[in-house]
């Protein structure tokens, strides 16, 4: 499923919080239709940085109080 719309602030910082590389930390907001979304359902997000390399996680939005 794709947003109908995505903002970001456009900059990642490098952080040490996330236990795998690359370590970024990074502000991206994805709106969505409400009907067509399952927030019980298993998600891949994927991140296509500038130089290249898609980067893509699981996220499960019903573990996120």
């Amino acid at each position: 499923m794709k947003p109908l719309n995505v903002r970001f602030d456009g900059v990642a910082q490098r952080t040490r919080v996330w236990p795998k590389a690359p370590r970024y930390r990074a502000k991206v907001i994805g709106s969505f239709q409400y009907d067509a979304f399952d927030p019980n359902a298993k998600t891949t997000i994927m991140v296509f940085p500038s130089k290249g390399k898609e980067v893509s996680f699981e996220v499960e939005f019903s573990s996120i109080p």
